[in-house]
């Protein structure tokens, strides 16, 4: 105490500013601390001096400028009220003239600093809670202070600068509100999506394409049978399109394609007419006909052409795209120098999920891109060391969620599986989720698991039977069915290429991330604490979402 004493009557000696940032480092003195080294004994007869009612005092003669210094410096500090009207603990704490003074650190990380700098602030700021609470709990309890009219004239003045300071509180000492949150998290998003779409425009198509692979290119005269059976036997879900007539690329055939071939014909009892009696060329250039000419149907029906009827209901979807702006294009391609931004927004502009990298000059293609294989490279290369992306999935709104205006779109095991070919192309939606009679998803049907329908001898016959029957067989799912069980044997035993993969919304956008690049899906499912289905989250939506 004495040291601390000798330390004040040389600051009232120094500038005021200087004596102000001295005052900020002093420490908290406490009553109920134990001094380590009593150094009163230490004091020199000079060092003593008395007040104005004869007592001792350990400021000397110099007591009335220190105390001067004190009280003004004490009516410019702020005061924050707590919920029960009296002074709040910032306060209490910025009232003692031996609190450290709260600097622009105070408040949180510099503006530059995001990411985990902002978790090491706040769990900063609760420790520094923790510690003012112990410390007014001292300062109640009283210091080393006197009992004379000086002491009771101090606390006076103390009142009257609280009660001035209430009016306006300095921005450096406010705690961090909801707000702020909310500002901090709009700069991360938006810094986000900055430095991904960055990324992706310092990255070109190219860089996609292994050292070594194999790129399947079918001729376009190819019979639809035979083209639908090569993309099983590939593992793939799109081929290119070569005309050897022109010698160039001239399309791109999808598994999007040979759904609605099959919807067509399940409609107008056509399916083996479009299968066995057209190519993908001549299917295409009947249908570009009846869009074109509608009138011409009814000769050429007349003339012995199949699949008339079918053809011109893929003529009225075609021009319905075409009213709503899509391209109809022959070939959407993507030069292999084009950047990876561009190549995700022609994805987006056009709804596709492949996209072939074609040299035009030399008219190669060097393989088909996927949101996949852009989500696969972004995870490998991407490297950021700030926490950017830390926002729950759903405050970003990516994906499809259930709600009053918007109901998504499922079915059963029991629905018969040309009524799900239906849903995906009226709804022009990527996969249906399959829920059990508790409205849980069990399953997932994409577009790609249409290939399913080949392991049947029949195709045309199996657009009629339930879904569970075409998984499970249809002795075993009908005996269930009859039986009254439940969906849970069939849970246990979806097949792999129909497995679900599930997150929550409340998943950060980096957890998001990490499990589309772990499971290597194209979707995931939003479930609720129950297991509920609350919504779809695609990759589309994901890369869409960092491009303008």
């Amino acid at each position: 105490p004495a040291a601390r004493h000798r330390e004040r009557r040389a600051m009232a000696r120094r500038p005021t500013n200087e004596l102000e940032g001295r005052l900020a480092s002093l420490s908290v003195y406490s009553s109920d601390a134990e001094p380590l080294h009593d150094h009163s004994e230490d004091l020199s007869e000079d060092d003593h001096a008395t007040n104005a009612d004869g007592e001792e005092s350990l400021y000397g003669g110099e007591n009335a400028v220190v105390e001067s210094f004190m009280h003004d410096l004490e009516e410019d500090e702020p005061v924050v009220n707590n919920e029960d009207g009296g002074p709040g603990p910032d306060a209490q704490l910025a009232s003692s003239s031996s609190t450290p003074r709260a600097g622009p650190s105070s408040a949180g990380p510099a503006d530059g600093q995001l990411g985990g700098l902002r978790g090491a602030a706040s769990t900063a700021d609760g420790a520094s809670d923790e510690r003012g609470r112990a410390q007014r709990g001292h300062l109640k309890q009283g210091g080393p202070r006197g009992d004379s009219e000086d002491s009771d004239s101090e606390d006076g003045a103390r009142d009257a600068g609280s009660a001035k300071g209430r009016a306006a509180i300095s921005p450096r000492h406010r705690r961090r509100t909801a707000m702020d949150e909310a500002l901090i998290h709009d700069e991360d998003r938006i810094e986000g999506q900055r430095v991904i779409a960055e990324f992706l425009s310092g990255c070109t198509c190219y860089d996609l394409t292994p050292e070594s692979s194999k790129v399947v290119v079918f001729d376009r005269n190819i019979p639809i049978r035979l083209s639908y059976y090569a993309l099983v036997e590939h593992e793939i879900g799109a081929a290119p399109l070569w005309d050897p007539l022109s010698q160039k690329l001239s399309g791109i055939i999808t598994t999007l394609d040979f759904i609605e071939m099959l919807r067509y014909g399940h409609h107008t009892n056509a399916v083996l007419d479009i299968l066995d009696s057209h190519s993908v060329a001549s299917w295409r250039s009947l249908v570009s006909q009846l869009c074109e000419s509608p009138h011409l149907a009814e000769s050429l029906e007349a003339a012995g052409m199949p699949a008339v009827k079918a053809a011109s209901m893929a003529a009225e979807k075609m021009l319905e795209r075409r009213e709503s702006g899509s391209s109809d294009a022959a070939l959407l391609s993507i030069n292999p120098d084009s950047s990876l931004y561009e190549a995700c927004l022609v994805l987006k502009q056009n709804s596709a999920h492949w996209l072939p990298i074609v040299d035009i000059d030399e008219q190669i293609c060097l393989g088909v891109l996927t949101h996949l294989a852009v989500l696969q490279h972004l995870v490998t290369n991407f490297v950021e060391d700030r926490r950017l992306f830390e926002q729950p999935i759903s405050s970003l709104g990516i994906g499809t969620y259930a709600s009053a205006d918007c109901e998504i779109v499922s079915a059963t095991l029991d629905t018969p599986v040309y009524k799900i070919l239906d849903m995906l192309s009226v709804n022009c939606i990527s996969c249906v989720p399959i829920v059990n009679a508790e409205g849980k998803p069990i399953a997932v049907y994409a577009r790609t698991n249409v290939i399913d329908l080949v392991s049947h001898n029949s195709v045309e016959n199996s657009l009629d039977v339930s879904l569970g029957s075409l998984i499970f067989g249809p002795d075993r799912f009908e005996g269930e069915r009859e039986s009254d069980s439940d969906d849970q044997p069939y849970e246990d035993n979806i097949p792999d290429r129909m497995r679900m993969h599930t997150c929550k919304m409340t998943d950060s956008l980096q957890e998001v991330f990490v499990k589309f690049a772990e499971v290597r899906v194209h979707r995931l499912l939003y479930v609720d604490d129950r297991g509920s289905l609350q919504g779809i989250v695609s990759l589309s939506d994901l890369l869409s979402y960092f491009v303008a």
